[in-house]
C-alpha cells in the first residue's frame, strides 16, 4: 500500500497535535473546575505570576505572602518568588489595562496560560519531528511512498503527541506552569537550532537565543540546554562542520552564555545573589521535615549525590499500582486508574536515607517507555542530519545529550516529584525524532519487520498515553 507522503505527514501531525492539546486542556479545566477557591491554596499558588507581573510594573519584585503560600523566599522580610519572570512577562498583555492598585485576576490566569504553554510545547515537539524527518529521510523526495516507510513517522507523532510526558504538567499551578513554559521555549529553541543546522543561516540563531532566554527565565533547566546547544554550535565550528565566521562564533557563544547569564542577573536583582540558597524558602527553617532532609544530605539543595536515587525513582519499571477504590464508569463498567505505588524511594549510595523530598511519582518507563527506548536508540543508531552536506552521526548524538542536560539538572535536585518529568521532555522528543528515521531505513530492506515493530510501538505509545492520563486523573482525585 502506498500513500501520499506530504498528506500523511500533515494529517498525522494535525490529528496527533489536536488530540494531545484536547487531552491536556480537558485535564487542566477539570482540575480548575473541581477545586474550591484557590486564592491561598498552597498546592497551586496560581496567583503568583500575575502578582509578580503587577509588582514588575511597579518596579519591584515582592508579592503578598498570600499570593505564594508556603513558597516565599524572604529577603528583608519581603516575599519574593524563586520562580522566573517569563510567565509574568507573558501575562503583561492581559494585565496592562488593569489598574496597578487592583488585585490579581482570579486564579491568576494559570489555567489559560498552562493550556497555552502546553499547546506550544506540543506543536514545537511535532515541528522537531517533522524537521528531522525531512532532513534525514528520502521520503520527502517522493510523492507516493509505501505505507510501511511512513509508519515510523506516525510512531514519532504518537510518542511526542498523545504519549508525551507533558500530560503530567496538565495542572493549573505555579509549579507546573513554570516547567511547561521552560519545556515549550526549550523545544522551540531546539527546533530553530535544527533548522540552523540544515540551512546554516546564522540569522536563525537569534530567535534560538531568545527562545532559550525565555526558557531559562521560566526554569533554569532551559539555561543548561542552551549552554549545551551553544557548545554544540562551537564544536561544529571547530570541527569545520559549520562555516567558521565571526557571526557564527559570536552567535554560538551567546547561545551558550546569555540564557544562563540572564537567569543569574534576575536572581541577583531579586535576591542580591546569582545563586539563591534553598534555605531562603520559608518552609526550610520552619519545617522539621526539611530540617531532617538537610541534616541527612549535608545541607545540599543540589548535588550529584542525589542522582542514583532520583534516577532510579524516575526510571523504575514497577512504579505504578492499581488504585483500590476504582471509580465506576458508565454504570457497571470500571474505569481502571493507576496511582504511584511507592511512598518512599529506594535510597541508593551515596545518599543517606531521608536525604531528599519525595512525592510518589510515576516513572518514565511506566508513562513513556517507547520514547525512552527510542532515545536510547538515537544514542546508538541515530539518523544523520542533512544540510549543505550530511553531518556525521556524532552530531546527532551530541544533540540528544545537549537536549538532556535539563533532565540532569532535575536529577541533581533534592526533590522527586511528577512535575519534574517535564524536564525530560526535550530529551525524549529530540531522541525520538532522531531515532525513528532509522526504522524507515529498515523498511527498505525488511518491510515486514519494520511494519511489525512500528505497529507494536505505536500501540505501546497509545497505552502509555492512557496510563499517563489515568495517573494524573488519580492524583487530581486524591
Amino acid at each position: 500500500m502506498r500513500v501520499n507522503e506530504r498528506v500523511f505527514r500533515l494529517t498525522s501531525a494535525w490529528i496527533g497535535g489536536f488530540i494531545t492539546i484536547v487531552i491536556t486542556t480537558r485535564l487542566i479545566l477539570a482540575d480548575q473546575w473541581s477545586a474550591d477557591s484557590r486564592i491561598s491554596h498552597p498546592g497551586y499558588a496560581d496567583f503568583f505570576f500575575s502578582a509578580q507581573a503587577f509588582s514588575m510594573l511597579q518596579g519591584r519584585w515582592d508579592v503578598a505572602p498570600a499570593d505564594l503560600p508556603g513558597e516565599c523566599y524572604f529577603v528583608d522580610d519581603q516575599c519574593i518568588g524563586y520562580y522566573g519572570i517569563t510567565p509574568s512577562i507573558l501575562r503583561l498583555p492581559f494585565l496592562m489595562r488593569v489598574p496597578l492598585t487592583a488585585p490579581p485576576m482570579e486564579h491568576g490566569l494559570s489555567a489559560l496560560m498552562t493550556i497555552l504553554a502546553l499547546a506550544i510545547a506540543v506543536i514545537a515537539s511535532i515541528l522537531i519531528v517533522d524537521q528531522v524527518w525531512r532532513t534525514t529521510t528520502n521520503t520527502v523526495q517522493e510523492s507516493q511512498v509505501p505505507l510501511v516507510r511512513m509508519l515510523p513517522y506516525l510512531l514519532a507523532i504518537v510518542v511526542v503527541g498523545p504519549g508525551t510526558l507533558l500530560i503530567q504538567l496538565a495542572r493549573p499551578a505555579v509549579y507546573e506552569e513554570a516547567i511547561a513554559w521552560a519545556a515549550a521555549f526549550s523545544l522551540l529553541g531546539i527546533w530553530l537550532f535544527l533548522r540552523w543546522l540544515s540551512s546554516q543561516r546564522n540569522s536563525l540563531l537569534v530567535p534560538t537565543i531568545m527562545a532559550f532566554i525565555l526558557a531559562a527565565n521560566a526554569r533554569p533547566t532551559g539555561a543548561v540546554i542552551g549552554l549545551g546547544l551553544g557548545a554544540v554550535a562551537l564544536l561544529l565550528i571547530i570541527a569545520k562542520q559549520v562555516k567558521r565566521t565571526p557571526t557564527s562564533i559570536l552567535a554560538g557563544t551567546l547561545l551558550a552564555l546569555l540564557p544562563m547569564l540572564s537567569t543569574f542577573a534576575v536572581f541577583q536583582m531579586k535576591f542580591d545573589t546569582p545563586v539563591p540558597s534553598l534555605t531562603l524558602n520559608e518552609q526550610i527553617p520552619e519545617s522539621p521535615h526539611w530540617a531532617a532532609i538537610f541534616e541527612a544530605n549535608g545541607g545540599h539543595g543540589f548535588s550529584p549525590t542525589f542522582i542514583p536515587t532520583t534516577a532510579w525513582s524516575y526510571l523504575r519499571p514497577d512504579s505504578l499500582g492499581l488504585r483500590p477504590d476504582t471509580p465506576s464508569f458508565a454504570g457497571s463498567l470500571q474505569l481502571v486508574t493507576l496511582t504511584p505505588e511507592f511512598r518512599e524511594p529506594t535510597w541508593l549510595w551515596p545518599l543517606n536515607p531521608g536525604g531528599l523530598y519525595y512525592e510518589p511519582v510515576a516513572s518514565i518507563t511506566s508513562l513513556a517507555p517507547v520514547g525512552l527506548a527510542l532515545t536510547i536508540v538515537a544514542l546508538i543508531w541515530p539518523a544523520r542530519i542533512r544540510g549543505q552536506f550530511t553531518y556525521p552521526a556524532w552530531v546527532s548524538r551530541v544533540l540528544v545529550l545537549a537536549a538532556g542536560l535539563g533532565s540532569v539538572l532535575a536529577l541533581t535536585t533534592a526533590a522527586v516529584t511528577s512535575r519534574y518529568l517535564g524536564d525530560f521532555v526535550p530529551l525524549i522528543v529530540t531522541g525520538t525524532a532522531l531515532a525513528v528515521p532509522s526504522l524507515s531505513i529498515m523498511a527498505n530492506k525488511r518491510p515486514k519487520t519494520a511494519a511489525i515493530a512500528s505497529a507494536t510501538l505505536i500501540t505501546l505509545g497509545l497505552i502509555g498515553s492512557i496510563v499517563s492520563v489515568s495517573v494524573l486523573s488519580t492524583q487530581t482525585l486524591l
